[in-house]
C-alpha cells in the first residue's frame, strides 16, 4: 500500500466522505420519487474492515466503506460498494415489512439493485469489481481475451504484412466470440466498468477514444457522472458495458490508446516546438489512423467486393442492458472546431503504426491509483 503523509491522508479521506455524499444524493435523485421520498441520508465512515468492502447500518442509518479501497483503488470500485450498500438502505427504507424476511441478497434487494444501477455482488469477500474483472486469480482463465490480447500485441510489428494479418485475425476472433452468442445471453452475464478516474474536463480525443471502443470492441458506453477525488467536485467518466471478455479487451485498447498519445506527443513536441494548445489535434488524428487501421481489419476479404464498408455489429441484449441501466440518456452533439492540418496529420499517420502491447495477465497497474492520484 503506497504510504501517504498524515495531513494529505486526512484531507483525501475528508474528500473521499464529501464524494460519497454527493454520490448519495446523484444516486437518490436518479430514484423514481416514490422511493426517492423514503430514502433519509445516512452518515458515511471509512472503516477497518477484513470481511468486507462495506456494510450498511440500519440501526445507526449509516453507511461504511473500507479505508483501504477508499483510498487505494479505483473510484469505480468506491462508487460499486456504496451503490450496493444504498441497496441494502433502500430495502430497509422503503419496501414492505415482508422483504425484511428476506435473505439479506434477497428479490427484494436485488430490485433496489436494479433501481440504484448497483452491482449485487459489489462488497461481497474483499473482491473490488475492477479486480474481479481483470484479476485472473479472482476470475478463473480467460483463453478467448488472452489470445485477442496476443493479437493485438502483433499488430504492433514494424512488418506491415504481419501487423495487418494480426490485427484482421483479432478482429475474426472478437467476432467469433461474439456473435453466434448474442441471442443466448442474459443480463447478469454483463458488467459496467470506468475505464479512468473521473474528471471535470474531457477533451475531443477522449470522445474519439470512446467512439472507436463502442464500434470495433462489442462493448457500449455512457457518460456518467461521478466524483472526481483531486477536486472534491462532480465529473465525468466513461463507462463501458459488456461481457467481462469484451471489457477487458476494451479497457486493454484504451489504455494501450492513451498511453501512446502521451509517448507520441511527448516526442513530436519536443523535436518540433509546438504549441501545448496542439495536443488534442495530435491525439484526435492518432485515434483516427488507429480507426482507419481497424477498418482495414474489418473489411470484407472477399475480393470481389470492394465497395464493401465493415458494419458495426452491434449485441441486442447488451443494448438492452444498457437501456434497463440508464433509461434516460441524451447524446450531445460536438461543436465543430478549427484545427491544425498538419499536427493532425502527423497524429493520423502514427495511429496508423500504433502499437497495442501485449496486457500482462495479472491485473497490473490496473485497479491502483497512480501514485499522488487523489
Amino acid at each position: 500500500m503506497p504510504s501517504h503523509p498524515a495531513d494529505a491522508l486526512q484531507a483525501l479521506e475528508h474528500r473521499i466522505l464529501y464524494g460519497l455524499s454527493c454520490e448519495w444524493d446523484a444516486a437518490v435523485a436518479s430514484l423514481p420519487a416514490a422511493h426517492r421520498t423514503r430514502m433519509r441520508k445516512p452518515m458515511f465512515r471509512l472503516g477497518e474492515m477484513s470481511a468486507t468492502l462495506g456494510y450498511w447500518s440500519a440501526d445507526q442509518e449509516l453507511i461504511c466503506i473500507s479505508r483501504h479501497l477508499a483510498v487505494e483503488q479505483p473510484w469505480g470500485d468506491v462508487r460499486e460498494v456504496l451503490l450496493h450498500e444504498m441497496a441494502h438502505q433502500l430495502v430497509d427504507q422503503w419496501a414492505a415489512d415482508g422483504a425484511r424476511l428476506e435473505p439479506p441478497h434477497g428479490k427484494t434487494f436485488r430490485q433496489a439493485c436494479r433501481l440504484l444501477r448497483a452491482d449485487p455482488a459489489a462488497s461481497v469477500g474483499r473482491i473490488p469489481l475492477s479486480r474481479r474483472i481483470f484479476d485472473p486469480a479472482a476470475t478463473g482463465p480467460d483463453p478467448v481475451s488472452r489470445k485477442i490480447r496476443k493479437l493485438l500485441a502483433l499488430a504492433g510489428s514494424e512488418n506491415p504484412h504481419e501487423a495487418h494479418v494480426a490485427l484482421t485475425k483479432a478482429r475474426r476472433l472478437i467476432e467469433k466470440h461474439n456473435v453466434p452468442k448474442m441471442e443466448e445471453r442474459r443480463r447478469a452475464e454483463y458488467v459496467s466498468l470506468f475505464v479512468d478516474e473521473p474528471a471535470l474536463r474531457h477533451f475531443r480525443d477522449e470522445y474519439h477514444l470512446a467512439s472507436l471502443l463502442l464500434r470495433y470492441y462489442f462493448v457500449e458506453g455512457v457518460w456518467v457522472s461521478a466524483f472526481v477525488r483531486g477536486k472534491a467536485k462532480m465529473g465525468r467518466v466513461l463507462e463501458i458495458s459488456g461481457t467481462p471478455c469484451n471489457v477487458r479487451v476494451a479497457a486493454h485498447v484504451y489504455d494501450c490508446v492513451r498511453r501512446h498519445i502521451q509517448q507520441q506527443w511527448r516526442q513530436y513536441r519536443l523535436r518540433n516546438r509546438i504549441s501545448p494548445s496542439r495536443r488534442t489535434d495530435f491525439a484526435v488524428g492518432l485515434v483516427e489512423g488507429f480507426r482507419q487501421t481497424l477498418e482495414k481489419a474489418a473489411a470484407p476479404a472477399a475480393d470481389n467486393d470492394p465497395a464493401a464498408v465493415p458494419v458495426p455489429i452491434r449485441d441486442p441484449a447488451l443494448q438492452a442492458y444498457l437501456a434497463d441501466r440508464y433509461p434516460r440518456t441524451v447524446r450531445v452533439r460536438q461543436n465543430r472546431l478549427t484545427m491544425n492540418e498538419s499536427v493532425w496529420a502527423e497524429g493520423m499517420r502514427r495511429g496508423k503504426c500504433l502499437v497495442i502491447h501485449k496486457a500482462v495477465d495479472s491485473d497490473g497497474d490496473r485497479g491502483k491509483m497512480l501514485p499522488g492520484g487523489q
